[in-house]
């Protein structure tokens, strides 16, 4: 994500486009739990909304309306994901993301059966 004034961020650097990659393939795929923990506000829904009645088929296109409609929802999950990992905001590719998602699901599995 580039920084903007202050601590506004925007989706439009590579990865952010990488992370909203990421977003609609998860999405597809309805494994989104993990990124419900960094949604302080309860925009996931609204988002996964959006993508539902989005008119697009093409990923570029619907991508573009993620940018277009859904920037601050998306800036602030990415943000509080940043927060807690900071080396996600050098990632900048999806299959990154992805490596990223599910190493970090496997350590919250970890950490939940010892408790």
């Amino acid at each position: 994500m580039a920084e903007t004034t202050g601590s506004e961020q925007v989706v439009s650097d590579e990865v952010g486009r990488a992370f909203l990659a990421f977003y609609l393939d998860i999405f597809k795929s309805h494994e989104m739990d993990l990124l419900t923990l960094f949604d302080e506000k309860n925009q996931i829904p609204e988002v996964n909304h959006f993508l539902t009645l989005a008119p697009h088929t093409k990923k570029d296109d619907v991508l573009q309306e993620l940018l277009e409609n859904r920037r601050p929802e998306l800036t602030d999950l990415l943000k509080n994901i940043i927060a807690k990992y900071p080396d996600v905001a050098t990632m900048k590719t999806p299959a990154a993301w992805h490596n990223w998602y599910t190493e970090t699901l496997d350590q919250v599995a970890q950490r939940t059966s010892r408790d």
